[in-house]
């Protein structure tokens, strides 16, 4: 298993947002890959903003994952912001991250820009950018309530982990194993 995906969030307004996502696997890996970024982007932003009532409202949200998942999927929720195609240039704040994992580990690596030194702001847009994450991954496959199951429960797994204080900044990894557990029984 060798697993790469790289995202970009885009805020081209305070509520509107693009999802830019690629992956570089085929099949079944390319669906455990888009899961995977996800988890692990919602498990660094909910590590980065630990203490903070955006995290615990984040987590909260999550936990209900399973069902508005399939309510994003066919578009008839829109979770608070509005999703466009990307227009052709970068917005004004933006989060990158690109995943890897192989048998050798993971590595995972995000860049939020456009929030100063003090990463001013953050704490309002980092929640709804791996909303939109999550929302862009479920229209894109719109059509497979398999894998709307499997990225719901990863998410709902995240939630529970936020709630339980258990993200900290040296264990992502490890719970990003744990979060991907049901993609591991779907896809591997």
């Amino acid at each position: 298993m060798n697993l790469q995906a790289n995202s970009e969030i885009h805020f081209h307004e305070q509520e509107v947002l693009s999802v830019f996502s690629e992956s570089f696997c085929v099949g079944n890996e390319e669906k455990l890959a888009e899961v995977a970024l996800g988890v692990f982007f919602a498990l660094r932003n909910l590590g980065n903003l630990a203490g903070d009532q955006s995290a615990s409202r984040l987590g909260q949200i999550l936990i209900d994952a399973p069902n508005f998942v399939p309510q994003f999927a066919t578009q008839k929720a829109n979770g608070g912001f509005r999703l466009i195609d990307y227009p052709g240039h970068p917005g004004r704040k933006s989060f990158s991250c690109s995943l890897q994992m192989s048998e050798n580990g993971v590595r995972f690596a995000m860049t939020p820009r456009g929030f100063g030194w003090l990463a001013t702001g953050i704490n309002f847009y980092a929640p709804i950018a791996v909303l939109g994450y999550l929302r862009s991954t479920a229209i894109k496959r719109s059509d497979d309530a398999p894998y709307q199951s499997v990225l719901a429960k990863a998410f709902q797994i995240c939630g529970q982990l936020q709630l339980a204080n258990r993200i900290g900044l040296s264990n992502q990894n490890e719970l990003g194993c744990v979060a991907l557990t049901p993609a591991f029984d779907e896809y591997i």
